[in-house]
């Protein structure tokens, strides 16, 4: 039976053991007059003994900046190599950091093909930011007891949940520099992972405001199709009752998108949104596309994610 989260699932999970259990914690932040956004992820394999992380930063006039890190013997807490992601306050605070070298690549623009900054260059990155979170935890976590040989208590989970936020600080990539005042989301996962299982995943997310922000996504395995996510509507959490979502695609990645939302009150939203930047990534036999796309509702307008992925 699953739980609701609480503040012990925001911090390091025991695995017990299980292949193929993974911890992933991510953070999407994006500051709409500069341009400026970024995506952080750090993942945790404990039985492999190794950790990875990856920030991808779009920044202004058509760049995007990576860094990549990898630890063999991850000790404790979020941070991997140089990205450091810490936890000052559980499901309400953390604090993001990097200073290191970069690789910049164009981006990809609506209409248009790669542009800007030359594949391959290198540039010193400064990252400070912080996140305060706007909506309480969407999602939901499976605990587990048991007892050991030794006659000892076994306790470990699997779960996933997601928030909406402000995010504030300052961001640096070689000569181009903004102050960060925009919004986001973060994610939580932990539990065993079938890293073989093939899939189609989209992820849409949009915080409008603290009154309203969304976490939609929609995943196909086989002929299975799943939809599912929350809704946060003036202080309250709601579940995803129906999505139906469309893209138009450019032929280098999707140009727009349509998203109909209905959420367990019943209440409909008709949500647009357009690529402003996207970059290809891969891991491993995963193909994923990361796009910086503002997003639109009766008026309002935020710029999100929107996260395609392929394995």
């Amino acid at each position: 039976m699953a739980d609701p989260i609480d503040v012990r699932d925001d911090g390091t999970h025991e695995h017990g053991d299980e292949p193929g259990w993974t911890e992933r914690v991510s953070f999407a932040f994006f500051d709409a007059p500069s341009r400026f956004g970024g995506i952080a992820r750090v993942e945790f394999l404990p039985l492999e003994r190794r950790a990875e992380g990856a920030l991808t930063l779009f920044v202004s006039e058509g760049v995007v900046a990576t860094v990549l890190a990898r630890e063999e013997t991850p000790g404790g807490g979020s941070s991997v190599g140089r990205i450091m992601l810490d936890r000052h306050e559980a499901l309400e605070k953390w604090r993001l950091r990097c200073k290191d070298v970069a690789l910049l690549f164009p981006s990809q623009r609506v209409g248009g093909g790669a542009r800007g900054q030359r594949t391959g260059a290198a540039s010193q990155i400064d990252l400070d930011v912080s996140f305060e979170a706007w909506t309480p935890p969407a999602g939901s976590v499976t605990r587990d007891k048991r007892v050991d040989e030794l006659g000892f208590v076994q306790v470990s989970s699997s779960g996933h949940f997601e928030q909406a936020g402000r995010y504030s600080g300052r961001a640096r990539v070689g000569g181009r520099a903004a102050t960060i005042e925009g919004s986001g989301v973060r994610a939580r996962s932990w539990g065993p992972l079938d890293r073989t299982a093939r899939h189609v995943e989209r992820w849409f997310a949009v915080a409008f405001g603290p009154r309203l922000a969304f976490g939609l996504r929609s995943v196909s395995i086989g002929d299975r199709h799943l939809q599912h996510g929350w809704v946060h509507r003036d202080g309250e959490m709601r579940d995803v009752r129906a999505l139906h979502a469309q893209t138009e695609q450019d032929g280098r990645g999707v140009r727009a998108l349509m998203l109909g939302v209905t959420d367990s009150a019943g209440d409909r939203y008709d949500i647009t949104g357009e690529t402003l930047e996207s970059i290809p990534l891969r891991e491993g036999d995963v193909h994923i596309r990361q796009a910086m796309t503002r997003y639109a509702l009766d008026g309002r307008k935020a710029v999100g994610l929107a996260e395609y992925l392929e394995s």
